[in-house]
C-alpha cells in the first residue's frame, strides 16, 4: 500500500515538472487514484462479510454418544460442500446457507441445510447455525467491533431420511 502511494507521489511530481501533455498525464493519474481507491474498498468490504471466515474448516462435537466431525471444504455462492464423520461412518454433504439471526453484538450467524447423499439407510439432513464472533475493543461509546470475524461455535440437529427422530448437537471449530 505504501509503495502505491510513493509511486503516486513520484508520478504527480513528475507530471508537475513536465507539463508537456497535461490531459494525458491527468487521466493516467486519475486512473491510478481510482484503482488504489477501489482496491482499498474491496479489501474492507470482504473482510467482514465473508461467510468463509465463519464456516470453512473442521467442526468437532458429539451426537448420540459418538464423535461428530463436520468438514466444510468449500463455499460457492450460497452452496456449501464437505463431509461428516460420525463414529466410523463418513458421508459427503452438500447444501445451502442463508444469513441467520444472533442476538449478541459483533456476531454474524449463518443457517445451513446440509444433505447427505440419501443412498444409505442412515443418511439424513443437518440443520446447523454457524456463529462467528468479531474481536471487540472497549471505547468511550461502549464496545466497538473490530472486524476480525472468526467461526467459533455451531448448533444444530440431524433428521434421518427414514424417520423423524431428531438428534441435537453442538460443535466447536478446530483451530
Amino acid at each position: 500500500m505504501k509503495n502505491v502511494f510513493i509511486v503516486l507521489i513520484a508520478f504527480t511530481a513528475f507530471v508537475a515538472c513536465n507539463n508537456t501533455n497535461q490531459s494525458t498525464d491527468n487521466s493516467v493519474e486519475q486512473n491510478v487514484t481510482q484503482q488504489t481507491m477501489s482496491d482499498d474498498s474491496k479489501s474492507e468490504s470482504t473482510k467482514d462479510e465473508s461467510p468463509s471466515n465463519v464456516m470453512l474448516g473442521t467442526w468437532i462435537g458429539e451426537m448420540s454418544g459418538k464423535k461428530l466431525t463436520i468438514m466444510i471444504e468449500s463455499i460457492d455462492g450460497i452452496t456449501l460442500t464437505g463431509y461428516n464423520i460420525l463414529g466410523s461412518n463418513k458421508r459427503s454433504l452438500k447444501g445451502t446457507f442463508t444469513d441467520g439471526d444472533w442476538d449478541q453484538p459483533c456476531t454474524k450467524a449463518y443457517e445451513t441445510i446440509l444433505n447427505e447423499p440419501g443412498d444409505d439407510v442412515n443418511d439424513g439432513i443437518f440443520s446447523i447455525k454457524f456463529v462467528g464472533y468479531e474481536d471487540e475493543e472497549e471505547t468511550d461509546m461502549g464496545p466497538e467491533c473490530k472486524g476480525n470475524l472468526k467461526g467459533v461455535e455451531a448448533y444444530g440437529e440431524w433428521t434421518p431420511n427414514k424417520s423423524k427422530t431428531v438428534k441435537e448437537f453442538s460443535l466447536e471449530k478446530e483451530q
